[in-house]
């Protein structure tokens, strides 16, 4: 896992494991190497775990060891992602910040806020029990990194592609599973934005892909769109006559 760029571009920290990272404030005491060691630890660990259960902004984020899937969003795997996240927290709570240099002690300060602004969204917000729209941005957001990011070759891309499109039933049933009496306001705005997902797929998304020949790739693609496109389809029609 490489350090410093992740944790910037998923925690916006500007100073993790910057060699040319200049001191902030009061000369800090010189860090201890197991402390360091472990912060640089959980950092990596973390990350690789984040990117893991957040396969489409593993994508986005450069990281190609997931493109294959949107994420498993049943209510069991969020409730893991509550515990994992706490205990990620205990780590951090165990290092002693204090002889740490002052470009990681500030880092462990950017962490801590995002462990304490994943749980407040996990736990309290509860976007994926109230927001519709939740589950239709990891599809879209999903199938753009595929799509708009020239990282592969078109059929490669493409390939990946059909086999997001092949979790979106999945990830629609998990949706209707998970929804709780959301409000009608978030309903009405998803059921909107859905349409235009569905058309993404029918009609905008084999776009991206006219530069490739294989037949047999073509193939797979078009039955993996097809069967996406019908999902949110049926998915609009439940929210439709379920939720409004």
């Amino acid at each position: 896992m490489r350090r410093g760029l992740p944790l910037i571009l998923v925690l916006g920290s500007c100073s993790l494991y910057s060699p040319t990272a200049g001191s902030i404030g009061e000369k800090r005491v010189p860090e201890a190497p197991n402390q360091t060691g472990a912060f640089r630890s959980l950092v990596d660990a973390y990350l690789a775990w984040h990117y893991a259960v957040h396969p489409t902004i593993a994508t986005l984020d450069g990281i190609h060891d997931h493109d294959a899937v949107l994420g498993d969003y049943s209510r069991e795997s969020i409730q893991g992602r509550i515990d994992s996240i706490r205990r990620y927290q205990g780590r951090l709570n165990r290092i002693d910040r204090g002889s740490l240099e002052d470009a990681e002690y500030y880092d462990t300060l950017v962490l801590e806020a995002h462990f304490r602004a994943a749980l407040l969204e996990l736990e309290t917000l509860r976007g994926w029990s109230r927001d519709p729209n939740f589950y239709r941005n990891v599809i879209t957001s999903g199938l753009y990194g595929l799509s708009a990011l020239a990282f592969d070759t078109a059929d490669r891309r493409m390939s990946l592609a059909s086999r997001r499109l092949g979790e979106v039933t999945s990830l629609l049933a998990s949706a209707r599973a998970n929804l709780d009496a959301p409000p009608k306001v978030l309903v009405t705005t998803a059921i909107d934005e859905f349409r235009g997902t569905a058309t993404f797929i029918e009609k905008d998304l084999p776009g991206a892909f006219e530069a490739v020949k294989d037949a047999d790739t073509r193939k797979a693609f078009d039955e993996a769109r097809k069967e996406a496109g019908a999902a949110v389809r049926s998915f609009i029609e439940w929210l439709e006559k379920d939720l409004l």
